[in-house]
């Protein structure tokens, strides 16, 4: 559980509407959000956003044995790497590594999703076969209602993978 800062959204909803949509159009593993009030010491500290911390297990986000990646500029995770075509900034936060040559396939699948998306031929290529359409239309569909524009300089964007799955977006975090 955390407490989701609305810092820079002067609204204070961009994540409750964030979610709501996520929700709303069925995304797998969208949070639930309590809007909260914060004081201490009778001091207010702002409006936040209670909500589940996102992490892999089975009621959160369910990809035993897969991935969930974060691209996020701040590049602050133990294991990481920038992408070959575009230089995106792709943090490992699951599974837990314990060596680097664990690193290596995690890299080769990502950049064979890059790769795809990268070609010339591009979109007339087989780039279905690495990426669900539906999850990146409806990840799109989120961020133009809240005017996120984080994909041009990544945070906060998170993917996922099963096992022997495509990737997909998501799940949504931090529409601030």
């Amino acid at each position: 559980w955390v407490l989701l800062a609305n810092y820079l959204d002067v609204t204070e909803m961009l994540n409750a509407v964030a979610m709501k949509t996520g929700q709303l159009l069925d995304m797998p593993y969208t949070n639930h959000i309590i809007p909260v009030d914060l004081t201490v010491n009778n001091q207010y500290l702002g409006n936040y956003m209670f909500t589940e911390q996102v992490e892999v297990a089975s009621n959160r986000v369910a990809v035993e044995n897969g991935l969930l990646l974060e691209l996020d500029q701040y590049f602050d995770e133990p294991w990481e790497f920038k992408s070959t075509n575009y230089d995106l900034p792709v943090m490992i936060k699951y599974p837990e590594l314990v060596a680097a040559t664990e690193l290596d396939p995690i890299k080769t699948t990502f950049h064979q999703l890059e790769d795809v998306i990268a070609a010339n031929d591009f979109p007339n290529n087989n780039y279905t076969d690495y990426i669900d359409t539906g999850s990146m239309a409806n990840y799109f569909i989120v961020s133009l209602l809240t005017d996120n524009e984080e994909l041009n300089h990544p945070k906060s964007t998170y993917m996922h993978k099963a096992q022997n799955g495509k990737f997909s977006m998501g799940p949504i975090w931090d529409f601030d």
